[in-house]
């Protein structure tokens, strides 16, 4: 038998051999389309353009069920070492696919836990996990709930109150936070040994956007106690604030992060 010149198939000869290979193996046409996720009529025309195509019939049909003819047993074991191969090949890429996204962990945190806490942790944690992927999403508080709590990423690192946190999730304190003023060196607060909020209210406070503070509470603690504040800003650090502040625009309230061991 020559070997055919071209396969009219979608010119695909893979295509045909599978579905011809699963409707030999499960003895059924409706089943061989279910294995490979493709309509029963898509597999009668890989069928029928593989035998056009060879010029040998490979099915003995009646209504009730197919029979495989000679030349098509002859095709079957031809074919199965290299339909099997082409399946192991994208079952094994897909496994190490599923493999390689599992070593990579999604976390959500405003930008000050990004730029002064990640960075210690990934560390040490890479320093056993080398092979470990971070993926980092700079998030709202309330919108990394929500993504923590369909299973979009695996944990975020905000300032939060436990009472904040939905009962399906878990808690851990990894840092603390000390408040200090933010002032000129020449400020009248500079002088100040002990300050307290009355103090604090005579003066303009700048302001990181409230849906990224760091200090828990400090929106309330402005509410509460009347603090003025005409500039605030989105998407800032600490670093743009200390710029004001020394351009004598007002103070700044800032951190200071404690570890837990």
């Amino acid at each position: 038998m020559q070997l055919p010149k071209q396969f009219y198939y979608k010119n695909n000869r893979l295509q045909q051999l599978r579905g011809f290979y699963y409707a030999v193996q499960t003895g059924s046409i409706s089943k061989a389309a279910s294995k490979v996720g493709l309509s029963q009529s898509a597999i009668t025309l890989q069928i029928q353009s593989l035998e056009r195509d060879l010029k040998t019939k490979l099915f003995e049909r009646n209504k009730k069920k197919i029979g495989i003819t000679e030349a098509g047993k002859i095709l079957y074991i031809s074919s199965t070492p290299y339909v099997q191969g082409i399946d192991d090949l994208f079952k094994s890429f897909i496994n190490n696919a599923d493999e390689k996204e599992l070593n990579t962990i999604n976390i959500a945190a405003n930008h000050v836990s990004i730029s002064y806490i990640l960075p210690k942790y990934i560390k040490k944690f890479k320093e056993t996990n080398s092979q470990s992927k971070f993926r980092i999403k700079n998030l709202a508080k309330d919108e990394a709930i929500k993504r923590l709590l369909v299973d979009e990423i695996d944990f975020f690192i905000y300032p939060i109150h436990k009472n904040e946190i939905p009962p399906e999730l878990d808690f851990i304190p990894i840092v603390t936070y000390q408040p200090i003023l933010l002032t000129r060196n020449d400020h009248p607060l500079a002088k100040e040994t002990t300050i307290n909020l009355s103090d604090v209210k005579k003066y303009e406070l700048v302001r990181i956007d409230p849906k990224f503070i760091t200090l828990p509470g400090f929106e309330e603690i402005i509410k509460s106690h009347g603090l003025q504040t005409s500039i605030e800003f989105e998407m800032a650090d600490w670093e743009i604030l200390k710029k004001f502040v020394n351009s004598n625009i007002g103070v700044a309230s800032s951190n200071y992060f404690k570890y837990y061991p």
